[in-house]
């Protein structure tokens, strides 16, 4: 068995000389295998993925993000319509049902507000509030090409359609506050794009 000084003096010595050989630890794993088997007793799978920083858990590649939310520094109009699928609610509104936004800033502010939104990833049943049937439809551009619909409920569940499944606004008050600046509506929130009606409280 060898001494604790001992095996000090072989930790130091491979830390020395693992520094130059990790800029390369493609191409000479073997060999790093081959030296620390010989110097060390101890497992070396830990060991070696503590000095690569490797995790199984590597963070998301941009290119599993919506196509939208990888094009966001090129965007530069947005045009926002507003539905009622349910017409006898006679819900009412500040603004009109067609908004376009040609400011770049606004408009790429809303897309990454939008793709800055949770997931929720809850496989049991969800209780939503009533849904009034409005609902609102985004269409980013930039001058190469005009990006798929985005979709969204400011009532019920709040789902977000066009982007990442299970998106959505609930739990985001402040998204209304963006899209509102970008449409010129002052102090904006979720009663704001639900609407006024008899049966909007």
């Amino acid at each position: 068995m060898r001494s604790g000084g001992e095996v000090g003096e072989h930790k130091s010595a491979i830390v020395i000389w693992l520094r130059p050989m990790l800029i390369s630890v493609g191409s000479r794993i073997d060999e790093v295998f081959g030296v620390l088997r010989r110097l060390l007793p101890i497992p070396l799978t830990g060991l070696l993925l503590a000095s690569c920083s490797i995790s199984p858990f590597a963070k998301s590649s941009s290119a599993t993000l919506p196509l939208l939310c990888r094009s966001i520094p090129g965007l530069s109009k947005l045009t926002i319509i507003r539905t009622d699928g349910l017409p006898p609610n006679n819900m009412t509104f500040t603004f009109p049902a067609t908004v376009k936004v040609s400011n770049q800033t606004q408009v790429q502010n809303v897309a990454k507000a939008l793709c800055e939104l949770p997931i929720n990833r809850s496989h049991t049943s969800i209780n939503c509030p009533a849904a009034f049937g409005v609902a609102y439809h985004l269409t980013f551009s930039s001058k190469e090409e005009t990006f798929p619909v985005v979709s969204f409920d400011p009532s019920g569940c709040q789902f977000v359609h066009g982007l990442t499944r299970g998106r959505w606004v609930m739990q985001s008050p402040e998204f209304w506050h963006t899209l509102g600046l970008a449409m010129g509506i002052k102090g904006a929130n979720n009663s704001t794009f639900r609407g006024q009606g008899p049966n909007a409280s």
